[in-house]
């Protein structure tokens, strides 16, 4: 359903209209980020605590550069849409939201990982043919954590270790033909201690 909907809204809106979309995000953060200091101070004059004046500070400049970057962005996405290039666009957009739907099911998956069983996920995901896909997909994530290595977690919690486990599934893809049988896209022992502990929760 998450993919279905991404895949929907992209190939309505067209994968210029989307991309430019998700740029704006990120330069509206990076907007933010580096013109906080300077709004800040004036802000602090007039506010107080210091931490609300804090947070009206990245709202508004937050707000006000997203707004702006967006128009810009759904103002050029009209106009490649509405072009003689508009079917190419939209076909663009469904491969776009399959792999935005597809990211954020990792990211929510990786999100509960470290907190739910793997009796308490849904048989359908535990059964679904694309679970691996998700699980790749959460390792890459994973992969670009800071925190990766330091989870705050109780060592008894279950999570644990299954986050551990996940935190090994790294993605490896065969950079030639000799090492394609040497090389898997997951780790295969992380794997087998993935299968071990899907069995051990089935008899329980």
């Amino acid at each position: 359903m998450i993919i279905g909907s991404s895949v929907l809204i992209a190939l309505t809106r067209g994968f210029s209209t989307e991309a430019l979309s998700l740029v704006a995000w990120i330069l509206a953060l990076f907007v933010t980020l580096q013109c906080h200091p300077i709004l800040y101070p004036y802000i602090a004059d007039l506010v107080q605590p210091d931490i609300m004046a804090s947070i009206i500070s990245y709202a508004t400049i937050g707000i006000i550069s997203l707004i702006t970057f967006k128009y810009v962005g759904s103002i050029i996405g009209k106009t490649i849409k509405n072009s003689h290039i508009g079917a190419l666009d939209r076909a663009l957009g469904i491969l776009f939201g399959m792999a935005r739907g597809m990211l954020l099911i990792s990211f929510a998956y990786l999100l509960t990982t470290p907190f739910f069983s793997r009796d308490e996920y849904p048989k359908m995901f535990m059964e679904a043919k694309a679970r691996p896909l998700v699980e790749y997909g959460a390792s890459i994530l994973n992969s670009m954590n800071p925190y990766k290595d330091e989870p705050l977690f109780e060592e008894n919690h279950f999570g644990t270790e299954w986050f551990n486990i996940l935190k090994n599934v790294v993605p490896a893809f065969p950079s030639s033909k000799k090492n394609i049988d040497a090389e898997t896209q997951y780790d295969n022992k992380s794997r087998e201690e993935l299968d071990k502990l899907i069995r051990n929760d089935t008899k329980t």
